[in-house]
């Protein structure tokens, strides 16, 4: 019995490829060259390199002198980085403020925001 069904597994598997490819009809040499110069009128087909990035439209357009104004206004304010060499931004070096000072500010915080966490509160 499982002779039989193997059999008719593998001749249906041979048989079923060969009826499906009798069946289908492949497009001759001059439909193929008709639908690729369709398809190049249309600018569907692409020769070489695709032209990257493709070009947008700006929606509003500014003078060189005003984009140039506006990124001097960013730099200014820190909101332009120009690759790691300005990252992290610079911070102050040394002290501002005197330990002593640092522990009075934190306990007028404390005592002005209470917070209902800290147990001896």
């Amino acid at each position: 019995m499982k002779i039989l069904v193997s059999a008719l597994a593998i001749s249906a598997t041979i048989f079923g490829g060969s009826a499906y490819a009798a069946t289908s009809v492949s497009p001759t040499r001059a439909q193929v060259i008709e639908q690729m110069q369709k398809a190049r009128a249309a600018g569907l087909m692409i020769y070489g390199e695709a032209p990257y990035p493709v070009y947008v439209a700006p929606e509003h357009e500014e003078s060189r002198a005003e984009v140039k104004k506006e990124l001097s206004v960013a730099v200014a304010h820190h909101q332009v980085i120009n690759g790691e060499e300005s990252y992290p931004p610079a911070t102050a070096t040394g002290q501002s403020e005197s330990r002593a000072q640092v522990e009075h500010e934190l306990s007028v915080y404390k005592a002005t925001h209470p917070t209902g966490l800290d147990p001896e509160e």
